[in-house]
């Protein structure tokens, strides 16, 4: 298995945001802007407008030392974090934003429990087909749509024994990852090759 890139990388920890400024020591408009500065976010909220809580209120394109954070989203009951390295780095931005607010505020609040998501994009030799037998009709039925709609040659390997040519061995696969999965696809492929 070859890793091709990581789609995404995200980390969203439940906790209370009132409690990141406690005493109230600045306006919110004025939170964002010092986070927006110290993290070097392209877009921030500049009015009040903009801050919604229930719907998030997104910070994108920064960067927390030498991490480029694609979204920063901060909601009522938790903050997300998004890259495109992995969910360790998504973990050491949100980190230093409780440590930053700890600084500035005096906020003693702890990232609680947290959800972990990641898209890989990868290359393989796995035999999907070998999953279930009927993945094997699926993809012959979705080659022949793209096929008949498209104009478009696709055929999984060892799929369809039909005239069309044959694709690379290449597919994208959005799958949860935390970071240590590689292993796990790995051992999966080695299973699934012929």
């Amino acid at each position: 298995m070859e890793l091709l890139a990581v789609a995404l990388a995200r980390v969203a920890s439940f906790l209370e945001v009132q409690a990141l400024d406690p005493l109230g020591k600045t306006s919110t408009l004025d939170a964002f802007r010092d986070i927006g500065s110290r993290y070097s976010f392209a877009k921030v909220p500049h009015t009040l407008a903009e801050i919604d809580f229930q719907k998030g209120i997104e910070l994108q394109a920064g960067n927390c030392n030498g991490i480029h954070v694609d979204k920063l989203t901060v909601y009522s009951g938790g903050i997300a974090v998004d890259t495109r390295s992995s969910t360790d780095e998504c973990e050491k931005v949100l980190q230093d934003l409780l440590a930053l607010v700890k600084e500035a505020f005096g906020a003693t609040v702890m990232a609680g429990r947290k959800t972990f998501a990641s898209q890989l994009i990868f290359r393989g030799e796995m035999r999907l087909t070998m999953l279930h037998p009927v993945l094997h009709m699926a993809m012959d039925r979705l080659a022949d749509r793209v096929w008949r709609n498209l104009k478009h040659p696709y055929v999984l390997p060892h799929g369809h024994n039909g005239s069309r040519p044959r694709p690379s061995k290449d597919r994208a696969v959005g799958i949860p990852w935390n970071g240590a999965l590689i292993e796990l696809l790995e051992q999966l492929e080695a299973s699934l090759s012929a």
